[in-house]
This record gives structure tokens, C-alpha cells and sequence, in this order.
């Protein structure tokens, strides 16, 4: 009688050994695969630089630009004054007034003749901002920083050709 034969079991067990193996290593392979691909988004993968319009209508990079706004920052540009704009406030019996006049700056050379066509309409948007403010609204050095950033988005909103970069009080009375 002839014994059974112990290698086809041996080989089975041989073939299991090389699959798991095989698995194993198929596992360690996408693992690396995933923190290769995690490391490359993270840290290697670069952003594509935001562009944006200057007043000039170029197109110029974020970095570009910060990089100009610091070389300019120091400097003055044109200046356009905007004297006696007096407004009530808005107070119950109306007995409180302010009075401001205002410097506005701008770098843009077409932004001088702009200023001076649309005096009226900034005068305007003035105006009406003023004196829908409360006399609580316009006391304190926040207050104040407050009034001239709306003022600014105000007056940059009525201009068609560059932007003001800053605006000055000259005179601000509250009575």
C-alpha cells in the first residue's frame, strides 16, 4: 500500500505563504504610496499664485503687489481736499452738527481729473453717510477709523478710473 503523498499538502501551505506574503507586501506598497501622496500634497504641492488688477489694469501677482504697496507705502501721493462739509447728525431734535473736511490720496495720475468730475457725487455719498451717523457713532479714535474706512469703500465705489489708498480728516467738529 502506498502512503499518501506529504508535498501537495507542503505546497499548498508554500502557495499560502507566497500569497500572504504577496499581500503583505501589496499592503506596505499602498501604504507608501498613500503617505507619498498625503507628504505631496501637503508640504510639496504648490499653490497657484493669485493674480490680481492693479489700478493700472495690469495683471500682477498677490506678492508683486504687496511688494509694491510696501515701496509706495512711505510715499505720498496726490493729494485732492475736500473742504466744509458740514451735516446733522442723526439725533433726536437735531441739535448736534459735524464738521469735516477731508484729504484723499491716490497714486493715479487720471485719478486727479476723475476726483475733480465726480466732486459732486463723492460730496453726495458723504454727505449722506454723515449724517446718518449718531454723535456716539463719531467720538472715540475707533469711531473715527471706522468712519474713514466706510468712507473709503463709499468714495472707491463711485470711481470708475484708480482708487483712493488713503483718506485724511482735516478738520472733524462735533457740536
Amino acid at each position: 500500500m502506498a502512503a499518501p503523498e506529504p508535498k501537495p499538502k507542503e505546497s499548498e501551505q508554500m502557495q499560502q505563504n507566497k500569497g500572504s506574503k504577496m499581500l503583505t507586501i501589496l499592503v506596505i506598497f499602498n501604504m507608501l504610496l498613500i503617505v507619498g501622496l498625503i507628504v505631496y500634497v501637503v508640504f510639496l504641492k504648490k499653490e497657484p499664485e493669485a493674480k490680481i488688477i492693479t489700478e493700472d489694469g495690469k495683471m500682477v501677482s498677490k506678492q508683486q503687489q504687496d511688494e509694491e504697496d510696501d515701496k509706495t507705502k512711505n510715499e505720498v501721493g496726490e493729494l485732492y481736499e475736500m473742504k466744509g462739509i458740514v451735516v446733522n447728525l442723526n439725533e433726536p431734535g437735531g441739535t448736534r452738527m459735524l464738521k469735516v473736511s477731508l484729504t484723499l490720496e491716490h497714486k493715479a495720475e487720471k485719478l486727479k481729473d476723475g476726483l475733480k468730475k465726480r466732486d459732486a457725487q463723492l460730496r453726495n455719498e458723504i454727505i449722506i453717510y454723515l449724517s446718518g451717523l449718531t454723535y456716539a457713532q463719531t467720538i472715540g479714535v475707533s469711531q473715527k477709523e471706522n468712519i474713514l474706512k466706510v468712507l473709503k469703500k463709499k468714495i472707491n465705489d463711485v470711481l470708475v478710473e484708480g482708487k483712493v489708498r488713503n483718506i485724511y480728516f482735516n478738520e472733524f467738529v462735533v457740536q
